[in-house]
């Protein structure tokens, strides 16, 4: 294919991309996690609704992606879940320290320092995975093969 025609194929897919990409990534991971708290808890959409003391319908718009919560609202939300739907960085720094890491990184790709071994995690549709580890003490890199993390023990576990 001549340059010509596959620059005019990234400009063409550079207009469909949605300048809200970004909002929108975010409403539907707040509506996956939401979901995923209800299927655990066995919960209807109704009964959360009417736990959080917000309506059935602005519920079913931020389960769809579509509604705009306030901070008010997700807040009314995670304490009818008893769960974290929005979580800062500062949340997974205290987590990550409690479970014998060093430093933590807010970016995408995050560095975690461990007992010499420096493991690169990365973010990945909403679950974190291990990508490489590097001891340098006795300077060597292996890539890892990539498998999901327990977030709740914060180990590697393979499937």
């Amino acid at each position: 294919m001549d340059k010509q025609k596959t620059k005019q194929i990234r400009e063409e897919f550079k207009q469909l991309e949605s300048p809200n990409a970004r909002l929108i990534d975010k409403q539907m991971e707040i509506s996956s996690q939401i979901s995923r708290y209800l299927q655990q808890q066995g919960l209807t959409q109704k009964e959360l609704a009417q736990e959080a003391d917000i309506g059935e319908s602005q519920l079913s718009e931020i389960m769809r992606g579509e509604g705009n919560p306030t901070l008010k609202t997700l807040v009314k939300l995670e304490q009818a879940l008893d769960e974290d739907i929005i979580v800062t960085p500062s949340f997974h720094e205290k987590h990550m320290s409690q479970k014998g890491f060093a430093s933590f990184s807010t970016k995408r790709e995050a560095k975690f320092q461990a007992r010499e071994t420096v493991v690169s995690v990365v973010s990945c549709g909403g679950s974190w995975q291990i990508k490489r580890s590097a001891n340098p003490a006795k300077n060597e890199i292996s890539e890892v093969n990539v498998g999901q993390i327990d977030e709740e023990n914060l180990v590697p576990s393979y499937s």
